[in-house]
């Protein structure tokens, strides 16, 4: 498989996130990311605002292009599973040539797309490759020139509203840039947590955001149900501030300070009842009270979600992440109390990040590399005027990024994410 550039942007309530990876051989090294605020453009997870929505899909490609030296002209977009379903196909040909070549691969999957029942307004949202079978026997790696007569082909076909998905196409138009296709967020996440042999089994990934938490069920790997809930971190900021009487920067500045220690603050009887941030003071007991009572309502509604599917009894493992949910003091104690299955509650320390905010479009980066080599879609060239572009293209936006041009690059926290996804912690 020839070099490829892959540019994702997760359209999420609270941030845009862009990611570009570079894709070599078998593995993909990621260059950078970036992400700017969403403006109020998103909202749980349903594109409100297209003209803001385009102008923040502007503002952090500009800054990826810059900090990649890479024109940007085509991108994946990733999205949350509020209103996505899912559902299974199989396609099945006949080698008139006795080997699978690029075309055998093309017409399996259309086979497979010809018996999938659409309802009214859905159309096809992205494709996900389980396996192939040549002669019964399985192979889930790219099958080109492997000979055979019988070829199959399992599908998960993630199907979605046209109405929505068509906002997202105007966006990525009206900023003049090629849409190359969906990624549904919460499916890439099984690249960083269900890698190799932790795929195998049934295991749940919940991704809490700012205002949807998003839900995948795979097992051994392969995708059989999404979801969501309307809930997020962005509920807790919103109670602060109607129960305290603050504006919704003053709550999100208490939130964000005071949420890694919030429980020992508050039971620590040596100290003031009050904590304040500049000239923001809040009662240590409010500020617990309200945290506790969503925190505790949002891990109810996701594991009642996790009830009602039919695979709920076969899950051996629920792993939960997001900035949403997870930096909070006492977040693993209030989702034990609650899930009683196995879970894992992941933090950015333990992904070696100052933020989760960037972990969608980092595995949707991989996610889209992986799906290349298996479908072999139409490649992407790799501009071999890097240097030339970056000359130009640096002097048009200097000022514009003085206020990021000297901060840290990502190179850091971009390589332990880049092992982090080819499996190696």
């Amino acid at each position: 498989m020839q070099d490829v550039l892959i540019t994702v942007v997760d359209f999420g309530s609270k941030k845009l996130s862009a990611s570009l990876g570079k894709g070599t051989g078998t593995e993909v090294e990621i260059v950078a990311s970036q992400s700017v605020p969403s403006k109020g453009g998103i909202k749980k997870g349903i594109v409100e605002d297209i003209d803001i929505c385009k102008e923040s899909l502007g503002e952090v490609l500009k800054k990826l292009e810059w900090l990649s030296g890479e024109k940007i002209e085509e991108i994946y977009v990733g999205i949350s599973s509020k209103n996505l379903r899912v559902t299974e196909s199989d396609g099945e040909i006949y080698l008139e040539k006795g080997e699978v070549r690029e075309i055998d691969k093309k017409d399996v999957i259309e086979d497979a797309k010809k018996k999938v029942s659409l309802a009214d307004g859905e159309e096809i949202v992205d494709i996900l490759v389980n396996f192939y079978t040549l002669d019964g026997r399985i192979i889930d790696k790219d099958i080109n020139g492997l000979e055979g007569r019988d070829l199959r082909v399992n599908i998960t076909f993630i199907l979605g509203y046209k109405k929505e998905l068509n906002k997202y196409k105007e966006i990525v138009k009206e900023a003049n840039y090629k849409l190359k296709g969906f990624v549904v967020n919460i499916v890439s996440g099984k690249n960083v947590f269900l890698y190799e042999d932790k795929s195998m089994g049934m295991h749940a990934l919940v991704d809490v955001g700012a205002e949807i938490t998003d839900i995948a069920i795979f097992n051994n790997g392969i995708l059989k149900y999404i979801s969501s809930v309307p809930l997020g971190g962005e509920n807790i900021t919103k109670d602060l501030s109607i129960c305290g009487k603050y504006s919704l920067v003053e709550a999100e500045n208490l939130k964000n300070i005071y949420s890694k220690n919030y429980e020992s603050m508050y039971n620590d009887k040596t100290t003031d009842d009050v904590i304040e941030v500049g000239s923001t003071k809040v009662s240590k007991e409010l500020f617990y009270e309200v945290t506790q009572a969503r925190l505790e309502e949002i891990i109810k509604y996701i594991n009642l979600e996790l009830k009602k599917t039919s695979f709920y009894e076969g899950i051996c493992s629920i792993i939960i992440y997001g900035d949403g949910l997870v930096n909070y003091e006492n977040i693993v104690s209030i989702v034990d109390n609650t899930i009683e299955k196995k879970f894992k509650v992941v933090t950015k320390t333990e992904l070696g990040m100052k933020n989760l905010a960037d972990i969608s479009s980092l595995a949707d980066v991989k996610e889209v590399y992986d799906r290349l080599s298996l479908i072999d879609e139409e490649k992407i060239e790799i501009e071999k005027s890097k240097e030339e572009f970056k000359n130009s293209y640096v002097e048009e936006i200097n000022d514009e990024n003085k206020e990021y041009e000297d901060d840290e690059k990502p190179k850091g926290f971009i390589e332990k994410i880049k092992k982090f996804l080819m499996g190696r912690y």
